[in-house]
């Protein structure tokens, strides 16, 4: 009888143990602050900044388009008008973008294919500077923080001052914040396995 007190006892203590170091894990940060960072900029760029692009795009195209060509709305009639309005040099040099565009769903354009559809394509001609060096330091964002960040972390420093200059580009363009200052405060685990759930979709 002893031994099989005994026995229960030790059985109790392990689970006790093992249930403490599971509770651990679930509640304690998976990664360190500066990581958190970095997955912080990968949800702006992947997420955020596409949602602002497109609709600085729909407005730029609209401004030049609604009386000829007709609002964007999505359409491949949209999309191939665009490709229509590309010089041959232009199509010819960004066909990897233009195959994209053509399907005339914006939903389906990255930051790298907006970029290029705002500063760069011959169909948004005579950008208003502000919006030009708005949209550049998003673009300027995502190359040093995102495509170029050696070890995916990023100190607390460099990510404020970062934000900053991302959240004073939304505003210049007229852009809402909301989503900018949500993911930069948010420190929760659950969340952050969501946002690296979301690069598998």
């Amino acid at each position: 009888m002893s031994c099989l007190i005994s026995y229960l006892l030790s059985l109790i203590s392990y689970l006790l143990s093992l249930i403490s170091y599971i509770s651990s894990y679930l509640v304690s940060p998976a990664f360190s602050e500066e990581h958190l960072n970095y997955l912080r900029v990968c949800h702006m760029v992947s997420k955020v900044f596409p949602e602002g692009l497109r609709l600085i795009f729909k407005q730029e195209w609209d401004k030049r388009y609604k009386t000829t060509l007709g609002e964007w709305q999505d359409t491949q009639k949209n999309g191939l008008d665009f490709f229509s309005n590309e010089s041959k040099v232009s199509q010819k040099r960004n066909a990897m973008h233009l195959a994209t565009i053509k399907g005339g769903n914006s939903a389906e354009w990255d930051c790298t294919t907006l970029f290029y559809a705002i500063r760069y394509s011959s169909s948004i001609y005579a950008l208003d500077p502000l919006i030009c060096s708005s949209v550049d330091v998003l673009r300027q964002f995502r190359n040093t923080y995102f495509a170029h960040m050696a070890g995916g972390e990023l100190s607390d420093r460099l990510f404020k001052v970062a934000v900053r200059k991302v959240e004073s580009a939304f505003q210049a363009l007229g852009l809402s914040i909301a989503k900018i200052q949500t993911t930069e405060t948010s420190s929760s685990v659950l969340e952050y396995k969501e946002i690296l759930k979301s690069f598998g979709e």
